[in-house]
């Protein structure tokens, strides 16, 4: 797939899911429910996470705590 962009020059996709694929919740789902499970064994998961497909929501109550979740 070839993408225009706004300064004039072509982009092609060369890797991920195109948009509206009905492959990409399925993937977005599998992933996110790995990367969930990893950080809810290392007790990284916050206390409010909540996750539709690929869009999340999490409060933290302090820096520090956020950037322990967003580490590897």
């Amino acid at each position: 797939m070839v993408i225009p962009r706004n300064d004039k020059r072509f982009y092609m996709q060369i890797n991920g899911v195109a948009i509206g694929s009905s492959l990409g919740p399925l993937m977005a789902n599998t992933f996110l429910c790995s990367m969930e499970e990893k950080l809810d064994q290392q007790r990284k998961l916050p206390e409010f996470y909540r996750r539709y497909v690929d869009d999340t929501l999490v409060i933290v109550p302090d820096t520090p705590t956020a950037e322990n979740f967003s580490s590897p």
